[in-house]
This record gives structure tokens, C-alpha cells and sequence, in this order.
């Protein structure tokens, strides 16, 4: 569907990951901008900046990955959120609902296809990502039936095949929408108000 040199396409930015030189690099790049040596910090923000938003359990993973830890047991996972609360109360990074944000950026819409399922997995699809796919996909076609962009959305996060979840993870969001007047649903269509 083309509108206005814009189309579904457009909405599919691929998935970065995010890449750490070296830890010197990393912890030096992090203490210029925010003041404090800290490698875990400095690893959690690299991370947050390039792949936000993303929920913790993904940051749990990959801060552990990267210091050579081979699972992520509870005392890691406390250690961390004692990390990651002290960079949200600092203003370092947002924190929502289970997801990290970067402060200084914008949601984008992302697909993963390309990615380990651990991370393709609808639940790790911050809210306000799933939402902004759907406002823009609803947008660039001029509205449809709620399956219809159900299946766009989750065709543009990169799922080949729309399973039971997906749907329905999705469309509770598009129920949301319409919840707070951010969509309309007349006669089976969903379109902007």
C-alpha cells in the first residue's frame, strides 16, 4: 500500500544490536558523558541507547553475556536492577513496565526477524512500540478490518506467520487504542479519529 511516497515498508527498520568494542572503549565513552566509571553502567547504557526500548530480561541477558557469566541467576539479576534503578533515578535511562527506555530518543518500530527468538518473542515488544506500529500501519492504509492490521503489525516486527499470541498481544493493544479515542472502530473498520 503506497501513500503519500510513504508505505508498510517504511516502517520496517531492522533490529540493531548493539556493539561493544571494548570494554575500555565503552566505559570511557560513558564516563565523558555521565561522569562516573562504571563498566556495568556503561555496558547497560551502550545497550539502552542503541536497542531501546527493551525489556530487562533481554539487558539481564546480554550485560551477563558480555562479562562472560554464563546464566543469569538471582543474584545477578538483583545486582543489576540495583544498577539499572540508580541510572533511572539519575536520569539516565526511563524505565516502564518491565522495559528500558533511552531518554533522548524517540519509539521505533522495529522488525526482528533476523533475530534469536529470545528476542522475537511479542512479549518483548515494549507497548509503546506495538502501538506506534499500529497508529502508522493504520495510517499508511487508510484504515481496515482489526485482522487485517493485526497481521500488517505483526508482519512488520518480521513475523512470517501471525500465531495465536501475536494476534492476540496485538490486538489488545489496538483495543487500547480505541479505548483512549486514538482509533475509531465503525462498522468492523479501524481508522484515525
Amino acid at each position: 500500500v503506497q501513500v503519500e511516497n510513504e508505505s508498510i515498508e517504511d516502517l520496517q527498520n531492522d533490529y540493531t544490536e548493539a556493539f561493544i568494542p571494548s570494554h575500555n572503549i565503552v566505559r570511557k565513552e560513558y564516563k565523558n558523558k555521565h561522569k562516573k566509571d562504571d563498566l556495568v553502567e556503561a555496558i547497560i547504557y551502550k545497550i539502552v541507547e542503541v536497542e531501546a526500548p527493551l525489556h530487562k530480561e533481554i539487558i539481564f541477558k546480554k550485560v551477563a553475556d558480555e562479562l562472560g557469566y554464563g546464566r543469569v541467576g538471582s543474584n545477578i539479576k538483583y545486582n543489576l536492577e540495583v544498577v539499572i534503578n540508580g541510572m533511572e533515578s539519575r536520569n539516565i535511562i526511563g524505565q516502564k513496565g518491565g522495559f528500558l527506555y533511552d531518554k533522548d530518543a524517540d519509539v521505533t518500530v522495529r522488525n526482528r526477524e533476523n533475530l534469536p527468538n529470545d528476542l522475537r518473542k511479542i512479549e518483548m515488544i515494549a507497548p509503546e512500540e506495538i502501538k506506534k506500529a499500529i497508529l502508522e500501519t493504520v495510517k499508511l492504509t487508510y484504515g481496515g478490518d482489526v485482522e487485517s492490521i493485526v497481521k500488517e503489525v505483526g508482519r512488520t516486527f518480521g513475523y512470517s506467520r501471525v500465531t495465536e499470541n501475536i494476534f492476540d498481544s496485538i490486538n489488545e493493544h489496538v483495543q487500547m487504542l480505541i479505548d483512549e479515542s486514538e482509533l475509531t472502530l465503525i462498522d468492523g473498520k479501524i481508522n484515525l479519529p
